[in-house]
């Protein structure tokens, strides 16, 4: 079955993101500054009132169905890249437990200073990514 969320959880992360939406526009000059940003993103006049409300709205329901959409779906497998960075020693133990989730994830190792010369180029972050694209294609045969 479904477990349920934690109320003072939720009653906890509400109050947490009504402080920050809050605390910057907790003095004069800090409200001035929040409304120019606003301005310069041409955000509506009314965002902070409507942000307010909507976190103040948030139901249990709500936060499983947000979950559901948005969350759930990174841990299916399918078409997502997940990085993960740990200590050479704790390696062979972290691909064993990444190869035990359903679906298991595809695992590609980079060392640090291969991961370094990769990145280091001004293409280095899409040369990356097609490494790893390149070594999931080879792993699922597509």
């Amino acid at each position: 079955g479904e477990e349920g969320l934690d109320p003072c959880s939720l009653e906890a992360a509400q109050s947490g993101v009504l402080f920050g939406l809050i605390e910057p526009v907790d003095t004069v000059p800090g409200a001035m500054e929040e409304a120019f940003a606003m301005v310069l993103q041409r955000s509506p006049p009314d965002q902070l009132q409507w942000l307010l409300r909507a976190v103040q709205a948030v139901t249990e329901d709500s936060v499983r169905a947000a979950m559901q959409k948005h969350i759930a779906p990174l841990f299916s497998g399918a078409g997502r890249t997940v990085s993960m960075v740990c200590p050479s020693k704790k390696r062979a133990e972290l691909e064993e437990q990444l190869q035990k989730l359903d679906p298991p994830f595809q695992v590609v190792h980079l060392d640090v200073d291969s991961f370094v010369s990769t990145l280091a180029p001004g293409s280095g972050f899409a040369d990356l990514r097609k490494r790893v694209m390149k070594h999931s294609s080879e792993q699922t045969g597509a």
